[in-house]
């Protein structure tokens, strides 16, 4: 059965924001003593169910802190195994949990597909969370510049927060510039086959500099902003992602249209779920 055509009704769709950890919950033991480049907590909260829906996640992830060794800087720090398996959220929800990259030129159109992609996939009653560039900017990656260093930084980052998205059995959606091959490629090297889509946004830097909606290109050529991607510091393009998206040729509803009918085909999970997520035919006219 196609994860998109179930024949139960979802009563709410339950949507997950990404934020600073309230003062009233304790940190794990030790958490506090870390330095705070590698501090980082996330709190996850149900924006609509109950109470007992409402969950606070800290990455006890063993890739968290060390992409490259896969294991905590902390030799005392130890995985936890989750009470509720990814499995069981997927077959509740009534469909796969996937990791959907959306990367490309600032400007390219990333941001517009990402919430259009999320307020389709919620009116079909699908748990969705969106992971964007600037937001996260102003709260968990705050303390980030835009050195090659930080900017490998922020995606890791990202790449975990999404990961922990993915074990609860959400859809995220992640829209960031995400300009170096090798971040791209190290985040879907740390999920399981399958469960990363990388959507290479495409346009033109003439078209983007076009349409400049921040004013950030134009700042850039004034010598106000250095190191921007395009400009003065590269953009790696995919070299197989999984959709090419070209928004000089596309409508936003057309790849939106691209993207639900790749879930669509390709979001059969291991094991036999009854979907919830129902849709009508994906055609332009619904969309």
């Amino acid at each position: 059965m196609s994860r998109f055509r179930g024949s139960v009704e979802q009563p709410h769709a339950e949507q997950f924001i990404v934020g600073r950890v309230p003062s009233e919950v304790p940190l794990p033991a030790g958490r506090n003593e870390k330095p705070d480049r590698e501090a980082s907590a996330f709190s996850v909260a149900a924006v609509a169910g109950t109470p007992e829906t409402s969950l606070h996640v800290f990455s006890t992830n063993p890739g968290i802190w060390d992409t490259t060794s896969a294991s905590p800087a902390d030799k005392n720090i130890f995985s936890a195994a989750a009470g509720v398996g990814r499995a069981k959220r997927e077959k509740q929800n009534g469909h796969r949990a996937r990791i959907i990259w959306l990367t490309g030129l600032s400007a390219s159109g990333k941001t517009t597909i990402a919430r259009a992609l999320e307020q389709r996939l919620f009116e079909l009653g699908c748990h969705t969370a969106v992971l964007d560039g600037d937001n996260l900017r102003h709260g968990l990656c705050a303390d980030l510049g835009f050195s090659r260093e930080d900017r490998q930084e922020n995606i890791r980052r990202v790449g975990e927060v999404a990961r922990l998205f993915l074990d609860t059995g959400t859809i995220a959606i992640s829209a960031f510039i995400s300009p170096y091959a090798a971040d791209r490629d190290n985040i879907r090297k740390h999920v399981g086959d399958g469960d990363f889509i990388e959507v290479y946004v495409k346009c033109s830097l003439a078209e983007c500099e076009r349409r400049d909606p921040k004013g950030l290109y134009r700042k850039a050529r004034a010598g106000l902003i250095t190191g921007f991607t395009g400009l003065d510091d590269p953009f790696e393009p995919p070299a197989a992602p999984e959709l090419v998206l070209d928004t000089e040729a596309l409508t936003v509803n057309e790849t939106v249209k691209i993207i639900l009918e790749y879930l669509d085909n390709t979001g059969e999970p291991s094991g036999n779920i009854d979907g919830n997520c129902s849709s009508a035919v994906l055609t332009t006219e619904t969309l």
